[in-house]
């Protein structure tokens, strides 16, 4: 509990030099969406947070968490990923290592992972071609173990490979 109260701490002073830098606030209404994404441990949508934010009795317009989510994105408090068609989602990246993640095209479940080989494999891959990534983001798409057992999806997948 002590480490997330810290974490927060350090990203809210993150953010309000990020924004002070851009000669913007660190307003009230920015405040409670940076706790509130903090407190989450999932993936989210715009909406999504909106509605934490109105369960929670706070006073966030829709307008304030379109323009604010963005900010948090190149304060480096945040990612979007493209892992549902056509719906953003964001997650907290501050005090997270790098991960991957794979996603259930049928009930989109997202799985996080890390690997170390696949992370050695790009570096020596940048290295064969005398490339400098700077960054690179992995989504698997496919199917989770329960939907694999309860759609028969091994008996569709091996029609679609013979």
């Amino acid at each position: 509990m002590k480490s997330l109260l810290i974490q927060k701490s350090h990203a809210r002073e993150c953010f309000r030099n990020f924004l002070r830098g851009k000669n913007l606030l660190l307003t009230t209404e920015r405040s409670r969406l940076l706790d509130i994404i903090f407190s989450q441990r999932r993936h989210f949508c715009i909406y999504d947070l909106h509605q934490m934010c109105q369960v929670n009795q706070q006073k966030v317009s829709l307008a304030t968490i379109y323009r604010t989510l963005p900010l948090m994105e190149k304060a480096g408090l945040i990612r979007a990923v493209n892992l549902k068609a056509d719906n953003w989602l964001y997650e907290n990246t501050y005090f997270k290592h790098h991960h991957d993640h794979m996603v259930c095209v049928a009930c989109g479940k997202i799985i996080e992972f890390e690997n170390v080989g696949i992370e050695k494999m790009q570096s020596k891959v940048c290295k064969k071609h005398d490339f400098i990534m700077t960054e690179h983001t992995l989504e698997l798409r496919g199917y989770c173990s329960h939907c694999k057992k309860t759609r028969k999806i091994s008996a569709l997948l091996g029609s679609k490979t013979a």
